[in-house]
């Protein structure tokens, strides 16, 4: 996925979604670009 289509997502779940589950879907979504960032070598950051 590229940036606008993180954002998109991100803009989607900020309409649909409860604070709670916005919450977590960012916190996950941190994790998995941490997780893959350093699997392949430079570290990732979603800001």
């Amino acid at each position: 996925m590229d940036k606008k289509q993180i954002n998109a997502l991100l803009q989607k779940t900020f309409e649909n979604e409860p604070n709670e589950v916005v919450v977590k879907f960012i916190d996950d979504l941190k994790d998995l670009g941490l997780k893959y960032g350093t699997l392949s070598g430079p570290i990732c950051v979603l800001v």
